[in-house]
């Protein structure tokens, strides 16, 4: 191949290449932006109030807490759902351990504790399962479980509008 030939090779790789960084960054932003466009919303278990974001899309409920460096022992993330299903959560993305307290019908119906983030060596996540069909799933800061004293049966407040 002559020299120019080459040239031109490289400079459509190199082009070929920036648009994929460019789309894929526009899609990172994106995502971003509606994660950080959630509603909060103060739901009360335990006799400890927290301030939720409302992962309410798809997307929203896919990035979860994933990237964020911490949570606030205040903090959680509520994941509503329209109807009880057995949920499965995974810590991708998670830098930090969390508990995954499950919820059905306003009512916590058991949890997960202190649930940590993937560490290199693992290939897959680990994914957590409710115990049954659940409704409504919060991830909250490690070590609420056990600091709020939060038992099977507790009442939930705030999940919704109403």
């Amino acid at each position: 191949m002559p020299l120019g030939t080459k040239n031109k090779v490289f400079l459509v790789i190199g082009v070929i290449v920036m648009a994929c960084f460019m789309v894929l960054f526009a899609y990172q932003q994106r995502t971003k932006d509606e994660v950080n466009a959630m509603p909060q919303r103060e739901i009360t278990l335990a006799g400890v109030t927290l301030r939720t974001w409302v992962a309410t899309t798809a997307t929203q409920q896919r990035q979860g807490l994933a990237g964020r460096a911490s949570l606030d022992a205040t903090a959680a993330m509520l994941f509503p759902y329209d109807r009880p299903a057995v949920r499965y959560f995974w810590m991708q993305g998670m830098n930090f351990p969390i508990d995954i307290i499950w919820i059905k019908n306003g009512v916590v119906v058991g949890w997960q504790k202190n649930v940590p983030p993937p560490t290199p060596e693992q290939l897959q996540p680990v994914r957590m399962v409710s115990p049954q069909p659940v409704d409504t799933v919060l991830e909250v800061a490690a070590g609420f479980v056990s600091r709020s004293g939060l038992v099977v049966g507790d009442p939930v407040s705030g999940l919704t509008d109403n």
